[in-house]
């Protein structure tokens, strides 16, 4: 029987805390992002092609980006602290 041989893998990936968090994704007029880390970060999004759309250094853990003008697409957003440089994807739907 082949059950008798199967083999049970445990090995568990430890996977990194995210930096952020995005909501809602997709977006339609706001998306927000959650940070995980303390002090200054500075988020761009970009689309796709690597047109960079926004750009801004924050000191808060909650941030609204309005999403109402930009082109129905894939965006990237990164998040850089002293910590590191994370990115997301997002889709914009309108």
């Amino acid at each position: 029987n082949a059950w008798d041989t199967c083999e049970v893998n445990t090995y568990i990936h430890q996977v990194n805390e995210n930096r952020f968090v995005v909501f809602p994704n997709p977006a339609n007029d706001n998306v927000n992002l959650r940070l995980t880390t303390q002090g200054v970060t500075r988020v761009e999004l970009r689309h796709i092609s690597g047109a960079l759309v926004h750009s801004c250094a924050y000191n808060t853990s909650l941030i609204t980006l309005p999403t109402a003008t930009l082109s129905q697409g894939v965006y990237v957003i990164s998040v850089s602290n002293d910590v590191g440089t994370e990115r997301q994807v997002i889709q914009i739907i309108h």
